[in-house]
Parts: C-alpha cells; structure tokens; sequence
C-alpha cells in the first residue's frame, strides 16, 4: 500500500527554495511528487496572491499585514526568506496565483489551492472565490479549491467548482457531521489531530490527505488508515522512501 501513496509537495521544494514560489512549486514536482499544495491570501485590491501568513514578517523580512497592499506592490517585496535562505533567491517576487497558474499549467497532477480565511473579512467570500477560480482557469479540473472555512467550500460548489476540499478543523463528530454534509472529493486533517490508533478514518465518497507528514513511517501507518495523500515539506526523503518501499 504505500507505493500508492501520493505525494503532496506543501508550499513546494521548500526546503531548498522560497515557500510558494513557482520555483519551489516547479522543483517539487521535479523531484517526483506527484502534486503540489500552497496558500493563497487576498491583496487589499482582491488580488488572488500565493502567500501563507497574513503578514509579510516571516518570510520576507518587511512588516505589515498583507492586505495592505495592493498586488502591484506585493509583486515588488521578495519571497526569499531572507532569515532561512539568505540572499540566494533575492528578486524572487510573491507571486499572483495568475503567473502561478499559468507557470504550472504544462504540468500534470493536481494543485491544491488553499485559500487562507485570514483576510476573507476584508473581500465578500463570493468575490473572492470568484477571483481565485478565475486565476486558476489555466489549471482546468487540475485545480482543486479546499480551505478550513466551509463557507468558502460551500460557495465554491454553488457557483459550479467540481473539485473541492475541506481542511477538517477537529476529529470530533460535529467536524464528522460536517464533512458528511459537504461531501467535498477530498478531506484533509493534521495527522496529529488523529487518535492514536490504527482504527479506520471516516469514510465517505472524499480522500483522505493528511499533514504535516515528514516520516515515512507514519505515511505508511496513516495508509493502512485509509490516507491516499501526504502533504509533506521532506519532498526529497518522502518520495525517495516510497521508492524504497
């Protein structure tokens, strides 16, 4: 069973490249996996971004909070993640989910495109889904829309978006309740939000991805679970383990 177990590269190559980059994205899928996963955040003027935090501190070496820029500007502040990386990918701009799209349509496999709820209070959810399904047009069905808001799920389904996954918040039976009313293709939870046991996930018509999962140990554990997918950072060690396995 783990042979079948399908990488997800979280936010990329990251270990060697700036997070949510199309670099990063590209390199994943170099080194084998079989998807890729990131984050998108919304600009002050709507502009569907790839960026995980809601502020720029972490990664970029500025301050401020995303959303108080405008996608022009966000495109002038380099990813490069100055306090991890150095200064080896300095000019790597944050990229719009347009160019990203658009960079990763010759490529197979599916994209995860989570999109954060952190400055969905700024944005109508409507209109933000509205952007982020347009940006991703180049990827066709590749593209699967997941978030931890159900709201934003539940819009995505209601304008017509076929691929959808829900981020599963808890391991209790009002998130079970949840999941079995969306019914989304794909449900994805933390793996250590998993009991611990070998006792069978939830089951339903979705499939079950599971993060942050570094060990192939644990893959191989969550796969007699039911796990189809591992989002993982160790893009390299994991999908060289499953060669092995």
């Amino acid at each position: 069973m783990p042979k079948s177990l399908r990488i997800i590269a979280h936010r990329g190559y990251c270990e060697l490249y700036p997070e949510n980059t199309l670099p990063a994205l590209l390199a994943a899928l170099d080194a084998g996996a079989d998807a890729v996963g990131f984050d998108v955040q919304l600009s002050r003027d709507g502009v569907p971004m790839v960026f995980h935090d809601p502020t720029l501190n972490r990664t970029t070496g500025r301050s401020g909070a995303i959303v108080e820029y405008s996608a022009k500007e966000l495109g002038k502040i380099s990813a490069h993640e100055p306090a991890r990386l150095g200064e080896r990918y300095a000019g790597t701009p944050i990229p719009t989910l347009a160019a990203v799209a658009q960079g990763l349509a010759a490529h197979s496999g599916p994209v995860f495109v989570e999109l954060k709820q952190d400055t969905i209070p700024h944005h109508a959810i409507t209109q933000a889904v509205a952007a982020v399904l347009e940006a991703c047009a180049p990827l066709g069905e590749r593209a699967v829309l997941i978030s931890f808001d159900s709201a934003i799920i539940q819009v995505a389904r209601s304008v017509g978006k076929r691929r959808i996954g829900w981020v599963v918040p808890d391991w209790n039976a009002a998130c079970r309740d949840r999941l079995e009313t969306l019914k989304p293709d794909f449900a994805f939870v933390a793996a250590e939000l998993l009991p611990p046991s070998l006792a069978p996930l939830w089951p339903g018509p979705w499939e079950w991805a599971a993060y942050e999962v570094n060990d192939w140990q644990e893959a191989s554990d969550l796969a007699r679970r039911g796990v189809g997918w591992i989002e993982t950072r160790a893009v390299a060690a994991m999908v060289a383990a499953r060669d092995r396995a």
